[in-house]
């Protein structure tokens, strides 16, 4: 009776302390099979919310900015402390620089390209044979690029015949300036303007003689309306021609 009754209580298909094959064990009928999820989420993937995409959209677009500005304040600290930009206007420094026309004098001009430098005055002491860009206080108001030819406590001693400058320094010895850059035309003598008749100009301390390359085309320090430059009046050495590109360098 007792294994009749047995029997009845243990079904065929199923063995006594076996879960059915479909439901293993721990799982509850319509859970998922352990360690998987379902098909839709993939395990270990998860989607950002809205606010998060634009909270990370708009710290890019901030850093971004802030480099920007960064980079404009530093341009600015540049050019106002360092370098300068500045163009070149009229014949008087011809050949070595271009300011809009190619002829020899103010009185036959031709159409030239305008050429555009680099000027600095950091820690800046102005030397013979530089070429400085020049605002004067009073008298000629137009901004000025020339060459230097003597600093303080020199003397200038001028051969205009022969287009030859010669610099006595303030030891007293005398030194020919080698000026390949000059625009010397034949046939003509170089323009005196109001340079002594005794041939000499001696520069103070503080002050520089200067002239331009196209020595008949050009004012400067032998024109009384310009004269002698103070050293305060200089603007900064002219160092590196940005145009036009063809002629991009450094300027001697």
């Amino acid at each position: 009776m007792e294994e009749k009754q047995k029997n009845e209580l243990t079904p065929e298909n199923e063995s006594v302390g076996q879960m059915p094959e479909d439901e293993p064990a721990g799982q509850q009928p319509g859970d998922e099979p352990a360690g998987q999820t379902p098909e839709s989420e993939p395990a270990g993937q998860e989607t950002a919310p809205a606010g998060v995409e634009v909270k990370k959209y708009l710290t890019t677009l901030f850093d971004w900015l802030e480099m920007l500005v960064a980079s404009i304040i530093a341009v600015i600290l540049v050019f106002t402390f360092v370098v300068r930009l500045s163009s070149v206007e009229g014949t008087s420094m011809l050949p070595t620089l271009h300011g809009g026309y190619s002829g020899t004098s103010f009185y036959n001009p031709s159409y030239d390209h305008v050429d555009y430098v680099l000027v600095s005055n950091l820690f800046y002491t102005p030397k013979r044979g530089d070429i400085v860009a020049i605002q004067k206080d009073t008298g000629y108001t137009e901004r000025l690029v020339k060459r230097v030819i003597a600093t303080g406590g020199e003397t200038v001693i001028f051969d205009f015949a022969d287009w030859k400058v010669t610099i006595r320094d303030r030891y007293g010895m005398e030194h020919a300036v080698n000026e390949p850059y000059i625009n010397r035309i034949a046939g003509q003598v170089m323009a005196r303007d109001n340079v002594p008749y005794s041939n000499e100009v001696t520069v103070p301390e503080g002050y520089i003689f200067v002239m331009g390359d196209n020595r008949n085309g050009s004012s400067d320090s032998r024109n009384a309306m310009i004269g002698l430059i103070s050293e305060h009046e200089i603007i900064g050495k002219v160092i590196f021609r940005i145009l036009p590109l063809s002629e991009l360098g450094q300027i001697q």
